[in-house]
């Protein structure tokens, strides 16, 4: 399977289940987190341990976590899987901030999956 274009974004909030992190990874790439920072972190580490990624391996598939600030709203965290979405900076982070207004305007819901293309 090759890398795919950026087109949805699933954020997820709430009580986030990792049966609904893994999958929103496997689909698209790309999971927005809407939870505490060190919520963040440990299904981070979770899911390296569920997508078999090795961090300590460079050829492999790998896992960024990292997050960006999105307008007056704070920061926002996100995983990044390697083997279906290519970490392009500028695109991936104005995406993912495109995902996360569109969930505001949504409501807010514990599961929002966002087209981020036209």
């Amino acid at each position: 399977m090759g890398i795919e274009q950026i087109e949805k974004i699933t954020v997820l909030s709430g009580t986030i289940p990792l049966f609904e992190v893994s999958g929103a990874l496997l689909e698209h790439g790309i999971v927005v987190l809407e939870t505490m920072r060190n919520h963040a972190k440990t299904l981070a580490k979770s899911m390296e341990e569920i997508l078999g990624v090795n961090p300590d391996d460079e050829d492999g598939p790998y896992l960024i976590h990292l997050s960006v600030q999105v307008g007056d709203r704070g920061w926002s965290d996100f995983l990044v899987y390697s083997a279906v979405a290519e970490y392009q900076p500028e695109v991936t982070q104005e995406a993912v901030q495109t995902a996360v207004l569109s969930w505001v305007e949504a409501g807010c819901p514990d599961k929002h999956v966002a087209v981020v293309t036209a």
